[in-house]
C-alpha cells in the first residue's frame, strides 16, 4: 500500500483556508442517520509544583488539531461535533464524552472519534499484549511517574477505548460505522528532530505477564485493543464496520510539523493535517482503503518522512456510508518505468505472485478489474515481496500507484490432478470450468495417478475426494462447475502455501501447541473466551498423557504461545491449512496489526482456539517476517466474495482464473520447494493431527 504514495507526489500544497472551504459541505438530510463525532485535544498539560517530579511535556499542536483542523472537516462532511480541550479532558471527562456520545447512538449513526496528544504505555494487567504494556491515551492531569503500582487508573487503556468502540458499534449496528483517529504515539527512544514529540518516553511499570521482552525494548503506537473492540474486519456479528487510522508506526514517534506554506506558521499533528487535506479531496463513493492512501501520500507531500501512518479495521467501506464494497485484492504498483515497459509492485511469492501470473492494471480506487485497464502484462521476476511486470505495451497513463489484479495466477509448479467420476450430471460443463483453471490437469481416471482428486456423485450433489487415502474434502449441495473450480483452486492455494520454503537466520520464531479447557461465555448470539494460563493449566491436567503431543479430537480446545528466537523485531503470521484445503488466518486476526514481537518476547495469544474436522493433518503454517504480512491474495483468492462489516455474501461469482505453469518456461520456482532470496522472510510448520471420530 505503501507503494502508491510515489504517484501521489505531486499533490498541490493546501492552504489551510483552503482545508476548511474546499467542496460543498454535506447537508444533512431530515431522517436520515445521524453523524456524531468527539474531538479531544489536550495540549497544556500540567507541570508539577514539586521539584524533581517530571510530568508530560506541553504540545503546541493539539489545539489547532481541532479547531482548524479536525472539527471543521467532519463538520463539513456534516458531523454534530463535540470537542474536549485540556482540562475537560481529564479521565473522568473524556470517559462522560463517550458515554454521552454511546447513548446518543442508533442504529445507522456514523460515529467519528479523534484525539490529540500524549500517548504513553503502562504495565499490562490483562495479559494480552505481545510486549508486555496496554497502550494508552493521557488525559489532562494523568501522572508521569505515578508512585508505587500502577496500572494505568488515571490514564485511558487500549482495552478500555476497546470495549467503548465495541459498545458503540453494537450500537450503531446494522447500518452505521465508527470511525477512530489517534495523532499520538509513545516511544522509549530518545526524540528525533526540532519539533516536540507526542511521547511520554519509557514505559511506566513492567512489562506484563503477556509477554517476557528484554529491557529497553521500544514502546510501539497508541491503538486499541482488539478483541475488546471486536475488531477483527470480515463482519463480526452485530457489530458495525470498524476503521481505526493511527499517526505513527509501534516503534516511531509521532513528531508534530508546520502546515506546509502557512504563515505565521502554526504547529499542528500530521495524521491530523492529512486527515484534512485528505478528506476536502475525496472522491464520491472512495473507501477508507483509497482515503488512508490520501493520508500516506499527504505525509509525504508534507515531507513527514519519521513516521509511517498506520491503518487496520473495516478499510473496504465507504466513507461515512457504513456501506461495504467487494474489495478485490490487488497490488500497489510502486514504481513504472516505460522506457523499459515494465512496473514494479509491492507484492512478491508471500502473497502468491509468481513469474508468469497475469495483472491488470487500473486506477487507484478501484474495487475489481471492471472496463479497460490502463495496462495489462505478465510476472517476470518475484522475491519475497516484491516482483516486476513485464507490460504488454505501452500504458494509457503513468502506472506509478496503480491498483494491480491479479487475472490469471500461476502458483509455480504445483498442480492438482483432477478426475471426474462416473455419473456426474453436467460433465462436460464441468470438464470445461476445470480446465480453465491452469493449476488443474483434468485427467481421466483410467491410468491417473492416485495423487488426485476426483469429483464424484452423492444423490443431488457432488463430492470432491482425495483418491489417496479416500478423504472427502468438500460435499457440495446441486452441481455448479464454478463452485467446484473454486474450490479446488483453494485445494491448489494451500498446497502452494504449504510447499512455500523461506529461511532467515536472523528471524526465527517458535510457535507451541498447548492443550486448553477454555471458560466460554455464550451471551446472546456473542459467544468470549480469553487463553490465559489457568486455561492451559487445566487442559494439561485433563489431558492422557499416552497421547502424542500434536494429536488432538475435533471440538478440543488449544492455545498459542509465540516465542520470538530471532534478533530482531519480528511479525508473527499463523495460518490453519486444513486437510480438505481450507486455509483460516488464526494470527493476526484479520483487521488488526498488531503482531510484532521484540527479541527474546514470548506471548500467549489472547484468542481461543478449537480443532475441527476433517481428520487428518492441520498445518499451521508460521510466516516470521520483518513487515506486516497480508496473504489475503492466497486466502481468498485473485476475486473475493466476502464484504466487510457484516453486509454478507454478495451475489458475484468466484471464478479463480491461473494461467498454466506449463506455458512458462523460465519460472524462478521450480522444484519441490518454493524458495526467495535470503534474509527477507523464514517460515516453518507445526501440524496438528486431528483425530478421527
Amino acid at each position: 500500500m505503501l507503494g502508491a504514495l510515489a504517484a501521489l507526489r505531486r499533490l498541490r500544497r493546501v492552504s489551510l483556508a483552503t482545508l476548511v472551504l474546499a467542496g460543498p459541505a454535506v447537508v444533512a438530510q431530515e431522517g436520515a442517520p445521524a453523524r456524531r463525532a468527539l474531538v479531544v485535544a489536550v495540549a497544556d498539560y500540567p507541570q508539577p509544583l514539586i521539584p524533581g517530579r517530571r510530568a508530560y511535556s506541553r504540545l503546541a499542536g493539539p489545539r489547532n488539531d481541532a479547531d482548524s483542523l479536525v472539527a471543521p472537516a467532519l463538520r463539513r462532511q456534516g458531523f454534530e461535533v463535540e470537542t474536549l480541550y485540556d482540562d475537560e479532558a481529564t479521565r473522568e471527562g473524556m470517559l462522560a464524552a463517550l458515554d454521552r456520545l454511546a447513548a446518543s447512538a442508533r442504529p445507522g449513526d456514523l460515529v467519528f472519534i479523534h484525539y490529540s496528544g500524549h500517548g504513553h504505555q503502562v504495565t499490562d494487567a490483562s495479559g494480552d499484549e505481545p510486549d508486555g504494556y496496554d497502550e494508552v491515551l493521557v488525559p489532562y492531569g494523568a501522572p508521569l511517574d505515578p508512585e508505587g503500582d500502577y496500572a494505568g487508573e488515571q490514564h485511558l487503556t487500549d482495552d478500555e477505548l476497546g470495549a467503548v468502540v465495541a459498545d458503540l458499534r453494537r450500537r450503531v449496528y446494522p447500518g452505521g460505522e465508527v470511525v477512530v483517529t489517534f495523532d499520538a504515539c509513545h516511544s522509549g527512544s530518545a526524540t528525533r528532530g526540532e519539533m516536540a514529540t507526542r511521547t511520554g518516553g519509557a514505559p511506566i511499570g513492567p512489562p506484563g505477564a503477556g509477554a517476557r521482552a528484554p529491557d529497553g525494548v521500544e514502546a510501539g503506537v497508541v491503538g486499541l485493543d482488539a478483541a475488546t473492540a471486536g475488531t477483527r474486519g470480515g463482519g463480526d456479528e452485530g457489530l458495525a464496520p470498524y476503521v481505526f487510522f493511527a499517526a505513527a508506526d509501534h516503534d516511531e514517534l509521532d513528531h508534530e510539523m508546520y502546515v506546509p506554506g502557512r504563515r505565521p506558521r502554526m504547529t499542528v499533528g500530521p495524521l491530523s493535517y492529512a486527515l484534512a487535506v485528505s478528506l476536502s479531496q475525496m472522491g464520491e463513493g472512495e473507501t477508507y482503503r483509497r482515503l488512508f492512501e490520501r493520508i500516506e501520500a499527504t505525509f509525504v507531500e508534507a515531507n513527514v518522512t519519521l513516521q509511517t501512518p498506520q491503518a487496520e479495521g473495516d478499510l473496504d467501506t465507504r466513507v461515512f456510508s457504513g456501506q461495504a464494497v467487494v474489495q478485490q485484492p490487488y497490488v500497489a504498483v510502486t514504481n513504472h518505468d516505460p522506457a523499459l515497459g515494465e512496473v514494479s509492485i509491492e507484492s512478491g511469492l508471500l502473497q502468491g505472485i509468481t513469474e508468469g501470473s497475469r495483472i491488470a492494471f487500473f486506477p487507484a480506487g478501484a474495487d475489481r478489474p471492471d472496463g479497460e485497464p490502463l495496462a495489462e502484462g505478465a510476472v517476470t521476476y518475484a522475491s519475497a515481496y516484491d516482483a516486476a511486470v513485464t507490460l504488454d505495451g505501452p500504458a494509457a497513463g503513468e502506472l506509478t500507484g496503480a491498483w494491480g489484479f491479479v487475472t490469471r495466477q500461476a502458483l509455480g509448479d504445483v498442480r492438482v490432478p483432477v478426475s471426474i467420476g462416473p455419473g456426474v450430471a453436467e460433465a462436460g460443463a464441468l470438464r470445461d470450468a476445470l480446465s480453465g483453471v491452469g493449476i488443474l490437469d483434468v485427467v481421466e481416471a483410467a491410468g491417473a495417478p492416485p495423487d488426485r482428486v476426483e469429483v464424484r456423485a452423492e444423490g443431488d450433489g457432488l463430492i470432491l475426494v482425495q483418491v489417496t487415502d479416500g478423504a472427502v474434502l468438500h460435499r457440495l449441495t446441486g452441481v455448479d462447475p464454478a463452485t467446484v473450480a473454486a474450490r479446488l483452486g483453494a485445494y491448489a492455494r494451500a498446497r502452494y502455501l504449504q510447499r512455500l520454503a523461506l529461511h532467515d537466520p536472523d528471524l526465527r520464531l517458535r510457535v507451541e501447541v498447548l492443550p486448553a479447557q477454555f471458560d466460554v461465555v455464550r451471551r446472546g448470539g456473542r459467544v468470549t473466551c480469553a487463553a490465559d494460563e489457568a486455561a492451559i493449566a487445566r487442559g494439561a491436567a485433563a489431558r492422557d498423557a499416552a497421547r502424542p503431543p500434536g494429536a488432538f479430537a475435533a471440538g478440543e480446545h488449544y492455545a498459542l504461545r509465540v516465542t520470538n528466537e530471532g534478533i530482531h523485531r519480528t511479525y508473527a503470521t499463523i495460518v490453519s491449512l486444513r486437510p480438505d484445503g481450507e486455509m483460516t488466518q488464526l494470527y493476526p486476526l484479520p483487521g488488526t496489526g498488531d503482531n510484532a514481537l521484540a527479541p527474546g518476547a514470548s506471548f500467549l495469544l489472547p484468542a481461543c482456539y478449537a480443532a475441527s474436522a476433517p481428520a487428518g493433518p492441520d498445518v499451521l503454517k508460521v510466516f516470521a517476517t520483518d513487515a506486516p504480512l497480508d496473504l489475503t491474495l492466497l486466502i481468498e483468492g485473485p476475486e473475493v466474495q466476502r464484504t466487510r462489516g457484516g453486509s454478507g455474501l454478495l451475489d458475484d461469482l468466484f471464478e479463480a482464473l491461473y494461467l498454466d505453469p506449463a506455458a512458462v518456461e523460465a519460472m524462478a520456482t521450480r522444484g519441490e520447494v518454493l524458495g526467495a532470496p535470503p534474509r527477507l522472510a523464514t517460515t516453518s510448520e507445526v501440524v496438528l493431527h486431528i483425530e478421527t471420530p
